[in-house]
Order: C-alpha cells, then sequence, then structure tokens
C-alpha cells in the first residue's frame, strides 16, 4: 500500500543510507533538507519543490518524478531519466541557482528548458531533445553532449563590461 503526503511541507529533514518505498509526495515542499545514499522503490514525486537542499547518490526502482522543481540546491549523483513517467511529462520544471554534480540526462525531452544560472559540472547529457534549451551563462565544465538535438540551443556566455 502506498502511502501519500500532500501539501505537507518538509523542513531540515536529514535521511541517508536508507530504503524509502511505497511513497507519494505530492504538492509537498521540502526546505534545507539532506538526502543521501538513499534507495527509493516505488516513490512517486510530484508537483513537489525543493529549496536549499542537498541530494546525492540516489538510486531508483519503479520511482518516477513530475514537474519538480529546484532552487539553490545540490544535486549531485542523479540519473533524471530514470524518473521519466513517459515521454510527454517533465521530471524537472523549474531549475534555478542550482548545482549539478554527476548527473546523467539521458533519453529526455528537454525543449525550451532553461538550465541558465546553475552549474552543471561532470554530467552527461545523451539521446536528449535539447532543441532551444538554454544554457548561457551555465558553467559546464567536463560535461558531455552525446548525440543530442541541440538545434538552436544557446550556450552564449554572459559577458560583463566593465
Amino acid at each position: 500500500m502506498v502511502k501519500t503526503y500532500e501539501d505537507q511541507e518538509f523542513n531540515q529533514v536529514t535521511q541517508g543510507a536508507t530504503e524509502l518505498s511505497d511513497l507519494k509526495f505530492v504538492d509537498c515542499q521540502f526546505n534545507n533538507c539532506r538526502f543521501e545514499d538513499l534507495t527509493l522503490t516505488n516513490v512517486q514525486l510530484q508537483e513537489c519543490s525543493f529549496r536549499h537542499c542537498t541530494i546525492a547518490n540516489v538510486t531508483t526502482t519503479f520511482s518516477a518524478g513530475r514537474n519538480l522543481q529546484f532552487e539553490q540546491c545540490n544535486l549531485i549523483g542523479i540519473s533524471w531519466g530514470e524518473l521519466v513517467i513517459d515521454k510527454y511529462s517533465l521530471v524537472i520544471d523549474r531549475l534555478t541557482n542550482s548545482l549539478l554534480k554527476y548527473n546523467n540526462f539521458i533519453g529526455m525531452e528537454l525543449p525550451n528548458f532553461s538550465f541558465t544560472t546553475n552549474e552543471i559540472l561532470n554530467s552527461n547529457f545523451e539521446d536528449c531533445n535539447l532543441q532551444k534549451a538554454q544554457f548561457n551563462g551555465c558553467e559546464l565544465a567536463d560535461t558531455q553532449f552525446i548525440s543530442d538535438d541541440l538545434r538552436r540551443a544557446d550556450f552564449t556566455a554572459d559577458i560583463k563590461i566593465k
């Protein structure tokens, strides 16, 4: 049986090295939380927002995310493609001022998505639709793009003239 949390706010939760299973979070807010080395089994995240959170080394099985928002988060070692429900739903709806390190985006539909204002380090985009995606002003150190559709994607740097 799946336990559902709806319209809940979670503050300063720390959870590590454990398995969470059979949970559903809908319209929940996570603030200043830390989730590390978790295994998520049959966990659904829908329309949730994360602010000032660290999410690192999460393994997922039969889990999914839809329209998630991240603001000033550290997102480390996440395979986003494993959280895709179907081809037409977005796992990440908004990503702002966050650090993404060792992330994988494989086979994802991300046209018009804005990665602006984020640091994306040592990450991988493979077989993704990134048409018109906005990477302008992003730090993309050691990030690879393999067999992606990058038509009209914006990689311009923000140049400041004094």
